[in-house]
């Protein structure tokens, strides 16, 4: 693991420069992983960030484990992880904390203004790396403009980039002669983790429902583990698209919730709105996953249970 520090250090680096989502973090993953010290190629990069968006959840945080899983197996793809997450994570666990001591409109919306902007320039540095790479033959312009024209249409839909990215690739498996392929031989998928996934997932949706049904008193960890595992695990172009649905999830249907039915609702999650909005705009303007999101709003979710269950709350949203 020794050998390996050099990489981590470049990992740490990356996670507490990384701005602006997962599209402008491709930027630094170049920088840090490619022109810095080459780890992967470009080509290799590129690839594993597409394969990646296919994926529902966090398609950057997925990228570098990947790395990190190439260079030194397991292991180092979950201490990468651990390394890319924990700054965000960390600094939104401990804005919850902080949040009740601060009022919103102290808040001087000026600290972030560059913020915007250091993300579309990360973006277009992304895109003038990647275009030499990709963009080479007709049917690649084609798919380039199209695509273009594609996502300005329909850029709210969640589901326009992995609709893309298949649509791309078969485009480009049509025909051979126009993007020859070099014939790689098949591999056995390893099902074990998928099936682990699917346990996980299964399980904690069942005990959440009932906890929910039974209104078990302390069943709000419970229900905030499968709420942000569900969400983390079925939520198709990155941070962006989460944070619209824990605001649905957490503040928006306990509210309607409490008119209808006062006294199941007395022990749910919930955020005020306020509160979650802030928070919002905050993670915007940290380096990192912007699914650290998921640990304020655990942190804020189960602030009135003691410091120990924040903790928890912080805890269970960062996983």
């Amino acid at each position: 693991m020794l050998r390996h520090i050099p990489f981590l250090k470049n990992v740490f680096l990356y996670s507490i420069t990384a701005f602006g989502g997962p599209q402008a973090h491709v930027a630094m993953m170049m920088k840090f992983f490619v022109d810095k010290t080459p780890y992967v190629t470009k080509e290799e990069l590129l690839e594993y960030n597409a394969f990646c968006n296919l994926l529902p959840g966090a398609s950057s945080t997925q990228t570098v484990a990947l790395i990190g899983y190439k260079r030194g197996g397991l292991i180092l793809a979950m201490v990468t992880l651990v390394v890319w997450i924990a700054p965000a994570c960390i600094l939104m666990g401990a804005f919850s904390f902080l949040l009740p001591h601060i009022e919103a409109r102290n808040l001087d919306e000026k600290i972030f203004q560059y913020v915007p902007s250091m993300a579309v320039g990360f973006l277009a540095y992304a895109s003038v790396m990647a275009f030499g790479v990709s963009i080479k033959n007709v049917i690649t312009w084609v798919i380039m403009i199209l695509c273009v024209v594609a996502t300005y249409i329909f850029f709210q839909s969640p589901w326009i980039f992995p609709t893309l990215i298949i649509l791309s690739g078969a485009a480009t498996n049509i025909s051979k002669k126009r993007i020859p392929e070099i014939e790689v031989s098949n591999k056995k998928v390893k099902w074990g983790n998928i099936w682990l996934f699917v346990a996980i997932f299964l399980v904690a949706g069942f005990f959440s429902e009932m906890a929910r049904s039974e209104n078990w008193p302390e069943r709000r960890p419970l229900n905030l583990f499968e709420n942000t595992y569900r969400m983390g695990s079925l939520v198709f172009g990155g941070g962006h698209v989460l944070m619209p649905m824990m605001y649905e999830q957490f503040s928006v249907r306990p509210e309607v919730r409490r008119e209808t039915d006062s006294i199941a609702a007395h022990n749910q999650i919930h955020i005020k709105k306020e509160e979650m909005t802030t928070g919002m705009g905050i993670v915007r303007a940290m380096p990192g996953p912007v699914f650290s999101i998921a640990s304020f709003a655990g942190g804020t979710a189960l602030r009135d249970m003691g410091t120990s269950m924040q903790i928890l709350g912080c805890l269970i949203g960062t996983v």
